[in-house]
């Protein structure tokens, strides 16, 4: 009787204590659930806890119920599913359904899982390409955020798709994946969809580990060549992410150091002081570039000074020495 109990917490416990009762509880529930109509188990999913094991079970059942209605309130209850590879995947194979409303619904679950397993990832994919713009973007999120270099194919296949979106979803995700993902992640840098470029520049730290991390770049003179194309774009927005990368270079920093400090100077935009300073420890072309601008600008002085302070006497000495370049 408290299955019907119009109490969620109510109906969720009397579920869960047959459901745990094996076999008696659970034929008595399976056999109720089989009787009922489509309208009877939507008022039977609503509101129940899919965190508690035994009501997993149900929800899986509902998942693959004929009614959409039904499979559309078990999505809604299924929003917690964190180590629940079963229910997961359940929820993955949602984006492939034949109605719409279903897998929209499915959709709005995608944010809430945390990881997925491999073997949904051709699911995903193909969620990706969805006609549905509602269902493109979460499915390559998703695509992207679980992906390791491991199974890397799926995010690579993403990086060739004709839709831009998905593009820049890959981009995000190629950094992450090291050396597996440079070269895709250089060729999107030359992406004709601005967006697509930006996301493969924020991404190029990645390769590393990060701006933050200690790890040498892989492929370093490649990223710098890559980086150094970066800076004959257009996009001021652009340039300024690629001179992000720059000083973690080191010194295979030399192809993008001359771009670096030639879009420095033609915008004398605040954005290239950090790169310019972390430079400066190693470049001398990158100190005469920050000198030149705070004699052109106070502004940046100080960062002038922060980078003269990092050089040895005898460094500053033998730039004061350097003879004028001929005009």
């Amino acid at each position: 009787r408290a299955m019907s109990d119009p109490d969620d917490s109510v109906r969720t416990a009397a579920l869960d204590a047959l459901l745990s009762h094996r076999p008696g509880g659970r034929a008595v529930v399976l056999a109720a659930w089989e009787a009922a109509s489509a309208e009877d188990r939507v008022l039977l999913l609503e509101g129940l806890d899919a965190r508690r094991p035994a009501i997993r079970v149900l929800v899986e059942l509902a998942l693959s119920d004929p009614s959409p209605e039904v499979r559309i309130v078990a999505l809604s209850v299924a929003t917690d599913t964190e180590g629940v590879p079963e229910l997961q995947r359940a929820v993955v194979r949602a984006l492939s359904d034949p109605q719409r409303s279903v897998r929209q619904a499915a959709t709005l679950v995608l944010p809430s899982l945390d990881g997925a397993p491999r073997d949904v990832f051709p699911d995903l994919l193909r969620a990706a390409r969805d006609r549905n713009p509602l269902l493109r973007l979460p499915a390559a999120n998703l695509l992207q955020a679980n992906v390791t270099a491991d199974d890397a194919g799926p995010i690579l296949e993403l990086s060739r798709d004709p839709e831009p979106l998905l593009r820049q979803s890959a981009a995000i995700a190629l950094g992450g994946l090291g050396e597996r993902g440079a070269d895709a992640l250089f060729a999107l840098l030359g992406d004709p969809d601005l967006a697509v470029r930006r996301a493969a520049a924020k991404s190029l730290p990645l390769l590393a580990g990060g701006l933050d991390a200690d790890e040498p770049f892989p492929r370093a003179g490649e990223v710098a060549a890559a980086v150094a194309r970066c800076f004959e774009d257009r996009d001021p927005e652009l340039r300024a992410l690629a001179a992000r990368v720059v000083p973690h270079l080191a010194q295979a920093a030399g192809p993008a150091i001359g771009p670096l400090v030639a879009a420095a100077t033609a915008t004398s935009s605040s954005r290239f002081v950090r790169p310019l300073v972390g430079l400066a420890r190693f470049s001398d072309e990158a100190l005469l570039c920050l000198v030149d601008l705070a004699e052109r600008d106070p502004e940046w002085d100080s960062s002038a000074q922060r980078a003269i302070a990092g050089r040895s006497t005898e460094e500053i000495e033998a730039l004061l020495l350097r003879p004028e370049p001929a005009v």
